[in-house]
Parts: structure tokens; C-alpha cells; sequence
């Protein structure tokens, strides 16, 4: 069941945090900063009745038996789209929030694009999902219409995010020519960096969220840090500063001589906070990725704070998972994942074993091939 914040707060008197060394940032004393101190092992949890509403579990349509989804490489959202590229990365997908196709964009087909091309990124701009190749860039619209190539620099990426009418853009500390701004607001610095340098440790999907609905705010996750700063269009509106008991951490300050190096070394501590990624923005709640696999959220009104790994399936749902290790995506209002269809069959064993029924639109669910979305609401 949920446990209340009160109990939460008794726990924080007495376990001890570490404010770990990172990545030197200068910026405005004027930004206001708020600070959370948060103890993962005590996060809430409770069952999916008790979290979730509105939960609906719905297969991808498909056309022919040739265009199969059953993997999600990358993933955006634009308004009612959902845009998947498939680990084969040969075509891409666009599907409603209901689950039905709305177009297939076969890759190799795509007018002007070399047929050796293939594809190793995808993101969401503006209104347009872009997809990235060696040379090329190829947008669309939310419906896969109005396909547009573009030369391989535009501006398009990880490391930079359209906010309004103007473009947030992160320098990554490693870079070849030692940038002092980290991150700049159409060419302007925002934010410098010292000469308190820490080592690169943590390969991000991004570094900024998807333009949040209603509110049009990103959020910007620079590395080494366990900071999130909220970004308007033109302004760092506010700093989340995490600060984590010491053995629910990696030492952010230690030196790594390669990726080699840093996966060995890494890989042992695959339960602790690496660092923040994929930030979303739902109603009340800040969710985002901490460490390897895990998703969080924080009411920024109530401060209450959840693992999603805690909230367990039961009965509501016929024991069905609702997180794995695919992507989240919010409209603003709805949560967005997937699962693989044949996780039915542990949900269906789970049923039998509990002397629970499963509805019938869930077993058939087993028939699939696609992969299956899942939407819910979290309760406010």
C-alpha cells in the first residue's frame, strides 16, 4: 500500500547523503533552486489500483504480416502520434494513441536518399519527427507526410532543444575544443563551466525532454550532475537538486580511461543512480530514469515520491506488467510504454495461480506480434 510522506520524512532524519562531487557549472545566483533530499530504498509504491487510472492495454495495428513492430530503438511524441523506429531501423513508424497506424515510411524509399543510408537516431522537433543518418536528415510531419531531407549538420539532436522560438543548446564538457559554455541559449551563455572538471561517465539518451504540454517547459540534464533545471523559452525558470543517501550512489568523481574502462567497471554497480535521464513532465509529476533501469516520479506539489518499480500489478489489471524496460512518453495528461505481447502469458499463469479470471481482450492479446501500448493516468 502507499506509505505516507510523514513516514518518508521520519526516515530522513536520520540516514546520512553525500552531495557528490560533479561537473563544475556556473550559473545565475538569482535562479531559484530547490533541493530534495530523497531516499530511494524508502520510495512509495503500492498496487496499480492504487496508482493508476484509466489503464487500457491496446496491440499496434498492422497492415500485412511483413510489417511486424516488435522492438522500439527510439521513440517521440508529437501531440496524438507516436513515432517508433524499430531496432532494424529500416522503416519507421507512426501510430495514433489508440494503436492505429497512420502511415509506414519505408526508409530505403525515401526520395533522394542514398539506399546505403541507415538510420541511427530519432527525434522529435518541434512539430516534426527527424530521423538521423550518416549524411542526411530526413523530417515530417506528425502524419508522415511533407518528408524534407536536410544535410546531416543541421542543428538537430541530443544536445539541443526548441523551446518557443528559440533553441536551447548543451556543450558537452569532452568535446575536442574544451568548450567554456555548457549550455547557451540562442548562441548566449546561460550556463559556464569551471575550471572544476570531472570526468565523462554516463552516456545519455538526451539531454533535454520533449517541450511538455500544456505548459511548453523542457527539462535540461547536464552530466555528472543530479540536477534537472526547468527551461522556458527564454530563461532557466528553476534548479531540482537530488541529493541521495552515499550507497545509493556512484562516485561521480571518478576517472575513467575509456568506455571500456567505464562499462567494466559500471556494470558492477548497475543498482545505483548513474545519473538522470529521459525527463518527462506529467500533470504534477516530474518523472524521469535514474541509473540504468528505473523510472521515478515527484509530485512537485505534495514532494511525494514514487518508484514505479514498486507499483505491482493486481487484480485491476489482470497482474499485467505496466513498466519494463521500454521508453515512457507523455501528451501531458496520459503516461504512454509498451510491452511484449508474449508477457500475457506470465500475467495469465499469475491469474490461474490466483484464482483470478483474466477478460478475454487480454488473453487474445497472446495472438499478437506487434508489440502493445499502454496508456494510463496517474492519480493526483
Amino acid at each position: 500500500m502507499k506509505l505516507s510522506t510523514s513516514y518518508l520524512i521520519f526516515i530522513l532524519l536520520w540516514v546520512p547523503f553525500l552531495e557528490v562531487k560533479a561537473q563544475g557549472l556556473i550559473y545565475s545566483p538569482d535562479i531559484p533552486v530547490e533541493q530534495h533530499r530523497i531516499v530511494i530504498d524508502h520510495a512509495l509504491g503500492g498496487t496499480v489500483s492504487e496508482w493508476f487510472v484509466e489503464l487500457s492495454y491496446t496491440p499496434l495495428e498492422t497492415k500485412n504480416s511483413r510489417d511486424v513492430v516488435n522492438s522500439v530503438f527510439k521513440t517521440g511524441m508529437i501531440g496524438n502520434s507516436i513515432g517508433i523506429l524499430p531496432n532494424d531501423s529500416k522503416k519507421f513508424y507512426i501510430y495514433s494513441t489508440e494503436g492505429r497506424l497512420i502511415k509506414m515510411v519505408d526508409i530505403a524509399k525515401i526520395s533522394g536518399l542514398p539506399n546505403s543510408e541507415g538510420v541511427h537516431d530519432m527525434r522529435v522537433w518541434g512539430d516534426c519527427f527527424v530521423l538521423s543518418m550518416t549524411n542526411y536528415k530526413v523530417k515530417m510531419d506528425n502524419k508522415g507526410e511533407n518528408i524534407l531531407l536536410l544535410e546531416e549538420q543541421f542543428r538537430y539532436g541530443t544536445d539541443s532543444v526548441q523551446v518557443g522560438n528559440l533553441v536551447w543548446k548543451y556543450m558537452r564538457y569532452d568535446s575536442l575544443d574544451n568548450p567554456t559554455i555548457a549550455l547557451a541559449l540562442n548562441n548566449n551563455v546561460v550556463i559556464g563551466y569551471s575550471n572544476d572538471r570531472a570526468q565523462f561517465f554516463f552516456d545519455k539518451d538526451t539531454y533535454f525532454s520533449p517541450v511538455s504540454t500544456p505548459n511548453g517547459l523542457s527539462y535540461f540534464l547536464p552530466d555528472n550532475h543530479y540536477k534537472i533545471f526547468e527551461l522556458e523559452e527564454s530563461k532557466i525558470n528553476k534548479v531540482y537538486d537530488f541529493i541521495f543517501p552515499q550507497h545509493n550512489l556512484v562516485d561521480t568523481s571518478v576517472v575513467y580511461n575509456s568506455y571500456t574502462d567505464w562499462a567494466k567497471k559500471i556494470i558492477k554497480q548497475e543498482e545505483k543512480i548513474h545519473a538522470f535521464d529521459h525527463v518527462l513532465r506529467c500533470g504534477n509529476y516530474l518523472i524521469f530514469k535514474a541509473g540504468l533501469y528505473n523510472f521515478y516520479g515527484l509530485d512537485l506539489f505534495t514532494k511525494d515520491f514514487i518508484s514505479f518499480a514498486n507499483i505491482i500489478p493486481d487484480q485491476s489489471n489482470d497482474y499485467m506488467e505496466v513498466f519494463s524496460n521500454f521508453p515512457v512518453l507523455t501528451d501531458g495528461e496520459y503516461l504512454y510504454t509498451f510491452m511484449h505481447s508474449y508477457s500475457v502469458q506470465y500475467s495469465r499463469n499469475t491469474c490461474e495461480e490466483e484464482n483470478h479470471t483474466m477478460r478475454k481482450e487480454y488473453q487474445d492479446l497472446l495472438k499478437q506480434y506487434n508489440i502493445i501500448l499502454l496508456r494510463f493516468k496517474l492519480k493526483i
